[in-house]
């Protein structure tokens, strides 16, 4: 960086904390988006995922923690739970009995799977499409045979796509009526020319409410290699708002951590079981490393210091969205690609 680079970047810091100033120093009562690991077990070994390569050990959460998970999360209230973080949904023998104990919550307003579908065989299309799931997430990376199966290794392209058309057919056959199907491709160098070409696929099959997601590619706070797109623009520090003031994950085995990009549970803020999760929020782990993000010192956050989360670029585009964030706040945001759920 030149020396006015620098000036800038740390001048759009500053202001990105006196902007937000209000917010970090009221984080909300209890987090609105939370993600509980059911199981941390993957049946594939993705090009751009760490998982097979976590240092902690895998499991499935038991039934009793998740349903104790779920009453606490239902008595606050929660815009969005996912029931996956670092496993596949669908490896778990109790999903099914997972999401119709979640769905007896109205406080709970959106609950979603994010599956690699490769599981999605015969009876359990059907089930997933007349259960009472929100939202379901399917993670296709690629339209064709070659870059999808050298992405998602260890699954079969035409396999992966009939099991979903049979959860369309499936859903369709219910008037419609089902989960909202997101279809999602990451943007990396691997996919960048068939990005287009996945949108004229799926965009034929979407019914109203279903939308196709470009996702920006991430390295799970430098955990995999970095396979996206160069960013213009002058990078400078955040705190992560994403995260910290809004969201928890619990790890199957009850451990809590900030966010969903910690694959290894490094950053363990407290245990649910033994504390609450409304303590864990509000307690002192937590309230430090916000305190810490605030500072910008995430040399005491490696973890954080790696996250693209904390790293922001100041140009034309991001200025155009901050302003249009600020005027129109009620924007659809599933027609602009970016997610809703």
């Amino acid at each position: 960086m030149t020396r006015l680079e620098r000036f800038i970047s740390r001048s759009a810091s500053r202001f990105f904390l006196w902007w937000h100033r209000r917010e970090l120093a009221e984080p909300p009562p209890f987090p609105r988006r939370i993600n509980i690991e059911t199981t941390s077990i993957c049946n594939l070994d993705c090009l751009m995922c760490p998982t097979r390569s976590k240092a902690r050990a895998d499991g499935t959460m038991s039934m009793e923690l998740f349903q104790r998970a779920v009453d606490e999360i239902a008595k606050h209230g929660a815009e969005i739970v996912w029931l996956h973080a670092w496993g596949e949904p669908l490896v778990d023998a109790r999903l099914f009995d997972r999401i119709a104990y979640i769905k007896q919550y109205s406080s709970i307003r959106n609950v979603v799977i994010s599956t690699n579908a490769t599981l999605l065989r015969g009876e359990r299309a059907r089930r997933l499409a007349e259960s009472a799931l929100d939202t379901v997430v399917f993670s296709l990376d690629g339209v064709t045979a070659e870059t999808y199966e050298a992405i998602r290794r260890g699954a079969r392209f035409s396999v992966v796509v009939e099991n979903v058309r049979r959860f369309l057919e499936a859903r369709r056959a219910r008037g419609g009526k089902g989960p909202r199907a997101v279809f999602q491709i990451i943007a990396m160098r691997e996919t960048a020319r068939e990005i287009e070409a996945f949108r004229r696929y799926w965009q034929p099959l979407l019914q109203p409410g279903d939308y196709i997601h470009v996702k920006s590619f991430n390295t799970w706070a430098g955990k995999t290699a970095d396979r996206g797109f160069p960013e213009r623009g002058i990078e400078f520090r955040i705190p992560c708002t994403a995260f910290l003031w809004d969201a928890l994950t619990i790890l199957w085995n009850g451990d809590v951590v900030p966010c969903c990009f910690d694959v290894d549970g490094e950053l363990v803020i407290g245990r649910f079981g033994e504390q609450t999760l409304e303590e864990i929020w509000r307690g002192p782990a937590l309230a430090e490393l916000r305190r810490r993000h605030c500072r910008l010192e995430f040399h005491r956050a490696p973890l954080c210091a790696a996250c693209q989360h904390t790293h922001a670029r100041l140009n034309g585009t991001r200025i155009w969205n901050f302003l249009r964030a600020r005027v129109g706040r009620s924007t659809d945001v599933a027609q602009e690609g970016r997610p809703a759920f």
